[in-house]
């Protein structure tokens, strides 16, 4: 895990990217346990880019959240919403498939004071579970400006039934205050899992459909090892990226999106294209994945 601060410091108390959403904790089929959320593992790639980093989230007292806490004050500065409880996720895998199961109900409420202290370059929204709801954001919006603000839909694309079963949300039913909020973001980036979609390989249709519900920014729909779909804001032609190999032999790729998601918001803020800051953030994962131990190489054609 990372453990030291950026190599760089700003004169003007800036950092390169704010980040916001619940910290959670995730359980797996082995009966393992570890801190998670978007701005968990957000945090780590920006730290392993050695960009500056901070961090707005919920948590409560249990050990794993603490562990996740602890990591974040040693690689962000931390704003941190104490709760009774921290959302927990139950990851199952079935058929190829992953299911999620949620446990808790979170809603961020950032102290407008200490948001104003926060003078980022790059923001990125990263709800989990509805955390961010009209109040929060009308709250992060008073507070926050930055060059650059980037959201990643999974948390408001996510429904819970009655026995926790996450499924995903049809885009079309968004609620408006979080529709209104995206459509002024540069950049929204979703998974092809939290569209619904099971296709192998990305299509370009992933992309037209959500730009029918949230014109305006640019798009990014992730499709794990097999590439993405870009599209440009105010375009409807999608571009599809396919990737020629891919890291296999991971027992997890928790987290590789929300790394792909801070790099390229980054890599914005600093003034490069959406294709070329995806580009970067695409290699900068394969990087990292590519150490992990068992990864290999394999090609992902048909």
């Amino acid at each position: 895990m990372p453990n030291s601060r950026p190599d760089h410091a700003r004169s003007d108390a800036s950092v390169d990217l704010l980040v916001v959403g619940a910290l959670t904790i995730d359980r797996f089929p082995d009966g393992t346990t570890a801190p998670g959320g978007t701005v968990l593992h957000a945090a780590r790639a920006a730290a392993r880019a050695r960009a500056s980093v901070a961090v707005v989230t919920a948590a409560g007292p249990e050990p794993e959240a603490q562990e996740g806490l602890r990591e974040l004050r040693r690689i962000a500065v931390l704003q941190l919403e104490a709760v009774p409880e921290t959302l927990v996720f139950h990851h199952d895998e079935r058929s190829g498939r992953r299911r999620l199961s949620l446990d808790g109900s979170v809603r961020l409420r950032p102290d407008p004071r200490l948001l104003r202290r926060l003078r980022p370059l790059a923001m990125l929204l990263g709800p989990v579970a509805g955390e961010l709801d009209a109040t929060a954001l009308a709250t992060i919006d008073e507070g926050i400006e930055a060059r650059v603000r980037v959201a990643a839909l999974q948390g408001w694309l996510r429904a819970r039934a009655a026995d926790g079963l996450v499924t995903p949300l049809d885009p079309a039913d968004l609620p408006q205050a979080a529709r209104a909020e995206l459509r002024n973001c540069d950049v929204v980036v979703a998974s092809h899992e939290d569209l619904g979609h099971a296709e192998r390989h990305p299509v370009a249709s992933a992309a037209t459909a959500l730009s029918d519900v949230l014109p305006g920014p640019g798009l990014l729909i992730t499709w794990g090892a097999a590439g993405y779909v870009r599209a440009e804001a105010g375009t409807r032609e999608p571009i599809v990226v396919r990737r020629r190999s891919a890291i296999a032999g991971l027992a997890a790729t928790t987290g590789a999106g929300d790394a792909f998601t801070a790099i390229m918001a980054i890599r914005l803020a600093r003034g490069a294209s959406l294709s070329a800051a995806a580009r970067a953030a695409d290699a900068a994962v394969d990087r990292w994945l590519a150490r992990q131990p068992g990864a290999t190489r394999r090609g992902t054609g048909d």
